[in-house]
């Protein structure tokens, strides 16, 4: 309760006081905010910082952006985090709109908007120091990773290790090598392998209770299909049991298909994690 009462009587002066309590309170207020972020407290300093925002001169605003960006990114709101560092990004230059541009381009490829990360990157000039460089190469390898174009994605992940580096580029090799985690299983092969041969989809990913239960209830089915034409006709037979065992059959392919997106990219993320273990030591922690 008193802390509440003390981060009350903090901000009331941002409306209340006079100029120049303003503007001591203002720099108390980041202080506070600064703290809050640095405690893991990042509801608090988004609070803290959009509400600074409303009273702070604009040419301390572009830093208060960037910081209400890192407390939106903390919090896995990379749409807000977007938006803020772009908003900070607009009066900055040279080293450190390069590394804005780095930051948006992060949170973009954390959304998955791989194609406007890569324009983001592209803005970013060739020549940029050791540090920005490897962070450039590991998020083109990274975009290039998440649209299944290994090709590049190898390339750039080699270009963040430095030539030294040989037995860590030998393992990225060996990585990319494994196509039974990169291509596989095939989501469509499994599809329509269950359309042609129901339960076979099921095999492929490695679900073969699933593949059983497909194969006993889709038998089951089609042996009352025979028994409802030879005892009551085709239309009963049509009207009555086909439904049932059609959705059954297609449902069972596109389970299989499901089943296999996902383990497809459950094969690829692991390769994805040991790729940036090796990166890890090369990257400038924070600003990838």
């Amino acid at each position: 309760m008193k802390n509440t009462i003390l981060k009350l009587l903090l901000l009331i002066p941002l409306c209340f006081g006079n100029k120049q309590f303003m503007g001591q309170t203002l720099k108390q207020t980041i202080i506070f905010a600064d703290s809050a972020l640095q405690q893991n407290n990042a509801p608090l300093s988004i609070k803290l910082y959009t509400r600074i925002l409303y009273f702070a001169p604009d040419s301390l605003k572009p830093k208060i952006f960037e910081k209400l960006a890192f407390a939106y990114y903390s919090e896995n709101k990379f749409i807000e985090a977007e938006k803020y560092f772009k908003f900070a990004s607009f009066s900055a230059k040279d080293s450190t709109l390069n590394d804005l541009l780095l930051k948006i381009s992060a949170t973009q490829i954390l959304q998955k908007k791989f194609l406007l990360a890569q324009q983001t990157l592209y803005a970013l000039p060739d020549s940029l120091p050791i540090y920005q460089q490897r962070t450039k190469n590991f998020q083109f390898g990274t975009l290039n990773f998440g649209i299944a174009n290994f090709i590049e994605a190898e390339k750039y992940f080699l270009k963040v290790l430095p030539d030294s580096s040989s037995l860590e580029k030998e393992k990225i090799k060996s990585y990319f090598a494994k196509k039974k985690y990169l291509y596989r299983p095939n989501p469509n092969l499994v599809f329509y392998s269950s359309l042609f041969v129901p339960g076979s989809g099921q095999i492929i990913t490695g679900d073969y209770q699933s593949s059983l239960n497909s194969i006993f209830l889709l038998g089951a089915l089609s042996g009352l299909s025979v028994l409802t034409l030879v005892n009551y006709g085709l239309a009963d037979a049509i009207l009555t049991v086909f439904p049932w065992f059609f959705r059954y059959y297609q449902g069972g392919a596109i389970k299989a298909e499901t089943k296999a997106k996902t383990k497809l990219q459950e094969n690829r993320a692991l390769i994805y994690h040991e790729i940036t273990n090796l990166m890890i030591p090369y990257l400038p922690q924070g600003k990838h």
